[in-house]
C-alpha cells in the first residue's frame, strides 16, 4: 500500500512540475486586467507551485519518500525564504 501512494505522489509531483512549466512560459509577468478582474501572472504561478511542494513534501516526510523529498528539494535553490522553509523541513 505504501509503494502504490508513493508512486501516486511522484507522479502528483511530476504533474505539478509540469503545470507550473507551462504557467511560467503562458502567463504574463506583469498584472493585466480584464473586465475588471485581475489575471493570474508568473508569480502567482510560482506562489501556488511553492505551496504545492511544501504540501507534497510534507508528505513525503510521512511516507518516508526519500525519492520524492529529493526530487521536490532538487528543484529548489538556496536563495529564496519559500525555499529555504522546504529544506528545513525536510531536515525534520
Amino acid at each position: 500500500m505504501s509503494n502504490i501512494l508513493i508512486e501516486r505522489l511522484k507522479s502528483k509531483v511530476e504533474g505539478a512540475i509540469s503545470k507550473y512549466m507551462n504557467a511560467i512560459s503562458t502567463r504574463p509577468t506583469k498584472a493585466q486586467y480584464v473586465f475588471g478582474q485581475r489575471t493570474s501572472t508568473v508569480s502567482d504561478a510560482r506562489r501556488q507551485y511553492t505551496q504545492q511542494m511544501r504540501s507534497f513534501l510534507e508528505l513525503a516526510n510521512q511516507l518516508h519518500a526519500t525519492e520524492v523529498e529529493s526530487m521536490i528539494l532538487g528543484m529548489f535553490d538556496d536563495n529564496d525564504d519559500d525555499e529555504q522553509f522546504l529544506k528545513s523541513q525536510a531536515k525534520k
